[in-house]
């Protein structure tokens, strides 16, 4: 991303205007971090101009409570101000964190003619109907909001601010245990934002893991029943459905730390349930050189070299003989 020049794109769309809708598809920790992050430049830019401000924070639901979410409390709270209701006819809308226009389509984002902004970290695709702001170097969206627009006449985020975006850099980078953490710039954004007060200590504990022995319970059934490896391609596929979470009383969070034990293969895949579709999740290991975000783009997904993801109609089974194929194809790597 050329900052100057998509800094100064972004500002002429927004100069003067007053009513805003920030939307995503996901209500996850980033994306809520998002949104509350490019609220507060807006809310400060509209009393620089003498302007009155209106904003709304849209999503299709609510997102599902995370510790994470707590640490927002100071600047507002995701889990009631998000919402599918406009108040108003907004002037732009912003949609943050969101991969692929059809799908924030099809998860029901209002239409509005007026001028559309995207600002992402994952690889566009065509049909977004105005602007697309998008650093694939980014390790969250809640980072290429800072690089967009931090020191902008004299704008700096406040110590609140900079707590909610550093939760949106730890809640996409896995806790800094993925191979994201190998990139140097990710330290340098958790610097920044602790340089500017975010409450590191805060983060930190909301971000551990709550084990309990139902999660233990719940990995021990995956690794005996839906579990499978392929040690010639150096691949490890494991899924859990809505029954399953239900059976062993744990929520999708517990199943899916299932990954860091698997991160000695070259690629991981998650399958399971999420709003309603079948998903599949894909992390590299260690030391793989393969990239996730291939194997995705084979399925109609989309991601990065280490992070990964697709919606599909396909069995497991299915899934994991196309992931095998794929894996064979020399261009994955």
């Amino acid at each position: 991303m050329e900052r100057n020049k998509a800094t100064l794109d972004f500002m002429r769309l927004v100069e003067g205007r007053q009513k805003f809708l920030l939307g995503t598809p996901d209500a996850d920790v980033d994306a809520g971090a998002s949104q509350m992050k490019l609220r507060s430049f807006l809310n400060w830019y509209t009393k620089l101009q003498g302007i009155s401000f209106q904003c709304c924070l849209w999503a299709p639901e609510p997102p599902r409570p995370n510790a994470l979410f707590d640490t927002f409390s100071a600047i507002g709270n995701p889990l009631t101000e998000i919402g599918p209701l406009i108040p108003f006819d907004p002037e732009v809308c912003i949609v943050l964190d969101y991969g692929d226009w059809n799908r924030v389509k099809e998860k029901g984002f209002p239409e509005f003619a007026v001028p559309h902004i995207g600002i992402d970290h994952h690889p566009g695709k065509p049909g977004f109907p105005g602007l697309e702001i998008i650093d694939l170097d980014a390790a969250s969206t809640t980072c290429v909001l800072f690089d967009l627009l931090e020191d902008y006449r004299g704008y700096h985020i406040s110590a609140d601010v900079a707590t909610c975006a550093l939760a949106g850099l730890v809640a996409d980078t896995g806790r800094f245990g993925n191979k994201l953490m190998k990139k140097p710039k990710i330290y340098r954004y958790a610097a920044s934002f602790e340089a500017r007060g975010a409450r590191t200590a805060e983060i930190s504990i909301a971000s551990l893991p709550h084990n309990t022995l139902s999660r233990l319970d719940a990995l021990h059934l995956i690794r005996e029943s839906r579990l499978q490896i392929d040690r010639e391609l150096d691949f490890a596929f494991f899924w859990f459905t809505p029954d399953d979470l239900r059976s062993w009383d744990v929520v999708e969070e517990d199943c899916l730390t299932m990954f860091s034990y698997l991160m000695d293969f070259g690629v991981i895949t998650a399958y399971y349930m999420k709003d309603g579709a079948w998903y599949c999740s894909l992390r590299p290991g260690r030391n793989s050189k393969v990239s996730v975000g291939t194997i995705a783009t084979g399925f109609g997904g989309g991601g990065h070299t280490d992070m990964a993801a697709f919606s599909t109609n396909l069995q497991h089974e299915e899934i994991f003989l196309k992931i095998k194929k794929i894996l064979r194809e020399p261009e994955t790597t």
